[in-house]
């Protein structure tokens, strides 16, 4: 596959195909004859915008072999500060990292969600303040040079991280007369002014400091490529995103108290931020759901044509928009109850122009005054976020027409044990939601990282940006489920459930090893006793697809 890429640019599907194989089954390219033709095919893959950058995670790792340099970066995060930069720039081993190309590319397509490196990046970062900071020339050329595509492309991953890594006292404390200092070769147009600022924005936001925006925009031709994207990541799009804000139509003010304090959250973290949506061909949306849940084959699905589709709780937009360009035909309605992430989802949809989906501000609770009912309904990570999510699950069942099918995705009580348990520890810490908060907090937890329970934290996907942590650990409402009470649930909401959804085939192949009568594998007698023996796979959420009856 990767020498199609390579052989073909165009071949949209040799993409799609390789980053399937490769999100599955990273490649071992260690002192392999084409190591380079796979560098080669993920540098190519990363260019583009209509793919799945994060599938690439694993690979990146392996390619920088992040495992071979992990005790030269504990040393290199151990040696103090004043000799830190020297052990930087004599240590070919992380310049090769540092400055690998597709490496480079990744921290400005995708989040990294590997603390090895986050421990590289976060003392990478700390050094260059250092360095620049402390340098008495007036033009630091030979080092802004050098470092100049580093630094912003870490300035791109400190921004789609949401600025979570650690920031100690002594850091903050140069960071302040950073900020004075970059104003000031600004003001005086110096060669190395724009780098000085791209290694501001490694630890804030530009809006955050709009005199230092005004200036860098005052640049225009002197602006690289690089820095001109952290420009459209962090004045353009937030700037698009304020006047489509008074654009989003609500359905009523929210007035539900706890629907209020979960969108206070969301307001604040808009959750997640994302730069990349999949590209898929459209298809007719039951073939999808067929897929989804074989081995089951239910007769009598409905033949949907033109399906209009319910996104209940759809965030920043990229379920939705992934569901506007897979299902053909579509019309859907997306909400939400945070205007941040509705107007970051719009922008997002007008970029890729995408037109068959209207997003909207609404409470699920309200989403009877719609005075509509939709072919299909999906709804996953948002019931338990409710107070009462079974009253929330029941107005979408109202809106499903007979015969619709709905997709739903809830938290499983025993995946998400480990998490209740750091939750208690955390919670005697006093830890506070805010994003200095956070980081405290997840100092605490690397800290405390031999145990079994924090460990999984680090492992989590979920633990590397400011939103995911906040939503992880920190969210205001949480309710978890077990195989029994969604069986029990749907028993009142007269739902016939027809499978559920699992990334590859090993979860439900295993299962059908252990229950071979249950050809349709929709048991949640079986399936409870199935996770009861193998706790950690619906460690995300369980997701399934049901089934309204006619009646």
């Amino acid at each position: 596959m990767a020498k199609i890429i390579n052989l073909d640019r165009d071949c949209t599907q040799a993409y799609l195909n390789f980053g399937n194989i490769i999100d599955t089954y990273p490649i071992l390219i260690k002192n392999i004859a084409y190591a380079s033709t796979i560098e080669s095919a993920v540098s190519r893959f990363l260019a583009r915008n209509d793919m799945r950058h994060d599938a690439m995670r694993d690979q990146i790792n392996l390619i920088i072999d992040i495992d071979d340099a992990t005790n030269e970066i504990e040393s290199f995060v151990n040696t103090n500060d004043n000799d830190a930069f020297n052990f930087l720039k004599n240590s070919s081993r992380l310049l090769n990292i540092l400055f690998r190309p597709c490496f480079l590319q990744y921290l400005q397509r995708a989040t990294n969600v590997n603390i090895t490196v986050e421990k590289l990046l976060t003392k990478t970062r700390k050094c260059l303040l250092n360095a620049l900071f402390n340098l008495n020339t007036p033009d630091n050329t030979p080092i802004t040079d050098q470092f100049s595509l580093l630094i912003a492309a870490l300035a791109y991953q400190c921004f789609l991280n949401e600025y979570i890594f650690y920031v100690d006292p002594a850091e903050e404390a140069i960071l302040v007369a950073f900020e004075r200092q970059t104003k000031d070769k600004l003001e005086k147009h110096t060669s190395d002014a724009l780098i000085y600022s791209a290694l501001l924005v490694c630890y804030k936001q530009l809006m955050d400091s709009p005199d230092i925006a005004e200036k860098i925009m005052s640049y225009h031709a002197l602006i690289t490529p690089g820095l001109e994207g952290i420009i459209r990541l962090q004045i353009s799009n937030p700037e698009k995103e304020k006047k489509i804000r008074n654009s989003i139509r609500q359905l009523k003010s929210i007035g539900n108290p706890t629907s209020q304090q979960v969108r206070q959250q969301y307001e604040e973290n808009p959750y997640p931020r994302w730069s990349s949506a999949h590209y898929s061909t459209p298809i007719p949306i039951i073939d999808t759901i067929k897929n989804a849940i074989a081995p089951n084959k239910p007769v009598n699905l409905p033949d949907i044509k033109k399906p209009r589709i319910l996104i209940a709780g759809c965030g920043t937009g990229r379920h939705p928009i992934d569901c506007a360009k897979a299902y053909k035909n579509s019309s859907i309605l997306a909400i939400d109850l945070s205007l941040s992430s509705l107007s970051y989802a719009q922008r997002q949809a007008d970029e890729r122009g995408v037109n068959n989906i209207e997003f909207m501000q609404a409470d699920i609770l309200d989403l009877g005054k719609l005075n509509e009912q939709f072919d299909i309904i999906e709804s996953c990570g948002v019931l338990h976020h409710m107070k009462e999510p079974l009253a929330g699950w029941k107005v979408l069942e109202n809106l499903l027409k007979p015969g619709g099918l709905m997709k739903i995705g809830l938290y499983s009580e025993l995946a998400r044990a480990h998490i209740v348990t750091s939750r208690d520890i955390i919670a005697e810490q006093n830890f506070k939601s805010t994003p200095e908060g956070i980081r405290e907090c997840r100092r605490f937890i690397q800290r405390m990282g031999d145990s079994d329970i924090f460990n999984s934290l680090l492992r989590s996907t979920d633990f590397f940006t400011t939103s995911m942590v906040r939503d992880l650990i920190f969210h205001s409402m949480e309710h978890r489920f077990s195989v029994p009470q969604i069986e029990d649930a749907l028993t009142q909401l007269n739902l016939q459930f027809l499978g559920f959804c699992v990334s590859g085939d090993d979860t439900k192949k295993r299962y059908l090893q252990q229950f071979p009568a249950d050809k349709t594998a929709t048991s949640l007698t079986n399936w409870h006793i199935f996770e009861q023996q193998n706790p950690h796979y619906f460690q995300a959420m369980y997701q399934f697809w049901l089934r309204k009856s006619v009646m």
